[in-house]
């Protein structure tokens, strides 16, 4: 009895969690370069259920005939958080500052931690002190580092070369990793690699689009349809619970009876 609600108690906490995700890609349905996340989950091993007391004597011979009853599942859990890394519509800006990855690439950005994030978000600025940046003031770097621009209008060709005033500015450099469904959100749009994505690697097959921007890949019909889903599935389990409860107290109160 009480392992059937712990079972249930595991279901809840997972479509729970399932819930803040789904919310969480729907409030980003409007992020430039959002890549949403999704669920896995794993059940945990299933434990063979007998029949106990059973076992008859025939003779000299023990017999021991408790049936299999079958299997029962012990709940779910967590498997992993993944990302999403299907295409996204792409949006015309007419801002030489905006840029759109085609491709599986990543900007890098410096963090204010001095740490490097990655991004796909491509809206671009120059910043107070020359250098190009993100509209949250995070330094985009490029083959050699952070990429100097001064004073000068810079314009941005698809290869990624930062040109001022007929000049090579440098280069913005677009990162690959081996597997980026298992970057790990930092906020604020941010990513960085874990021992699942890999380590990031100069991109061989992404180029940039100069004036569009990346949407989000969140179908708002889609995320939907799973928060109905999710939902159904918490109170599933909350109404086998209160059940299990229920029958829990009458057995308490028929054998306090019967004692």
């Amino acid at each position: 009895m009480l392992r059937g609600v712990y079972t249930a108690a595991s279901g809840m906490l997972l479509e729970a969690l399932k819930t803040d995700v789904v919310a969480n890609n729907l409030a980003n349905v409007s992020t430039n370069g959002y890549k949403r996340q999704q669920v896995s989950t794993r059940s945990f091993p299933e434990m063979l259920l007998q029949r106990v007391n059973d076992p008859i004597q025939l003779g000299r011979r023990t017999v021991d005939p408790r049936p299999w009853i079958g299997f029962l599942g012990t709940g779910a859990a967590l498997d992993a958080l993944t990302l999403e890394m299907s295409p996204a519509p792409m949006r015309f800006t007419d801002n030489p500052l905006d840029l759109a990855i085609d491709g599986p690439g990543f900007f890098a950005v410096l963090t204010e931690t001095g740490e490097v994030a990655y991004t796909r978000d491509g809206r671009l600025r120059v910043d107070a002190e020359g250098y190009l940046a993100t509209l949250d003031g995070l330094l985009v770097l490029g083959a050699t580092g952070p990429i100097y621009v001064g004073d000068g209008r810079p314009v941005i060709d698809s290869q990624g070369q930062v040109w001022v005033e007929g000049a090579l500015a440098g280069q913005i450099a677009l990162w690959e990793f081996p597997d980026p469904r298992a970057l790990s959100r930092l906020g604020s749009n941010l990513l960085a690699p874990t021992e699942g994505s890999g380590e990031a690697v100069l991109a061989a097959n992404t180029r940039v689009q100069p004036g569009y921007l990346e949407g989000a890949n969140v179908n708002v019909v889609r995320e939907m349809v799973d928060l109905i889903a999710t939902q159904r599935a918490y109170e599933a389990n909350q109404k086998m619970i209160q059940v299990q409860d229920e029958t829990l107290g009458r057995l308490i109160n028929d054998a306090a009876t019967m004692a």
